[in-house]
């Protein structure tokens, strides 16, 4: 599951290049990463204990929906 997961958010840094590889590949990489944290928001003992559970969560999402918006942006940067 693991193997599987990694190889899901690391394929666009080796696969995605164009003439901007860099970029385009990071961004897609950020999106990716992005969309799997908001589904699963982890956030740490140490955020749970001091936020509570539903702040947590909230900021973990609030956090994975900047990352999207910027691996978006990147992309559209990228083209």
């Amino acid at each position: 599951m693991m193997i599987s997961v990694a190889s899901f958010l690391f394929f666009p840094a080796f696969v995605g290049y164009n003439e901007n590889g860099v970029l385009f590949g990071a961004s897609v990489m950020f999106v990716l990463l992005g969309a799997f944290l908001c589904i699963f928001p982890f956030c740490t003992p140490e955020t749970v204990s001091s936020l509570g559970v539903k702040r947590s969560v909230r900021v973990g999402r609030t956090i994975s929906i900047v990352m999207m918006l910027a691996g978006v942006t990147g992309v559209l940067l990228s083209a």
